[in-house]
């Protein structure tokens, strides 16, 4: 192996891999050139109220109406149509319940007992378990 090769091998094995990005990171803000490239004055507070034409006053209405975007909220109409009341209760709501009674599903096939509250250092293989066919 060469010595470049060796010094590559080695700065990698001790955590020095990426030594040409800090490199060229410190002559970036050394230099200037970072801060002329992002130009600091783009980024204070006056510009963003020059380019944001809402009032604080309008603040609460415009969060509720980007919350729908955010945090969408379906009708129990619109749930039904894509789940019916056995699958729902079925896949979700038996599920819950167990959990809630300390019974939690793992890897969606067998239920695992770990308590109320979760002992989540308690082996459920060795105790044995129940298939998500037998419940």
């Amino acid at each position: 192996m060469n010595h470049l090769a060796k010094l590559w091998w080695t700065a990698k094995a001790v955590g020095w891999d990426n030594l040409p990005r800090r490199l060229l990171q410190g002559w970036r803000m050394r230099s200037g050139c970072l801060k002329r490239r992002l130009s600091p004055g783009r980024f204070t507070d006056e510009v963003f109220r020059a380019e944001c034409n809402a009032s604080p006053a309008d603040q609460v209405s415009l969060w509720a109406e980007r919350a729908k975007r955010f945090f969408p909220r379906a009708s129990p109409a619109d749930l039904e149509s894509v789940a019916g009341e056995q699958l729902w209760d079925e896949r979700v709501a038996r599920i819950a319940d167990k959990a809630i009674a300390g019974e939690y599903l793992f890897f969606s096939r067998w239920y695992g007992r770990l308590g109320w509250p979760v002992n989540f250092n308690l082996d459920t293989v060795a105790e044995g378990v129940e298939t998500a066919e037998d419940a």
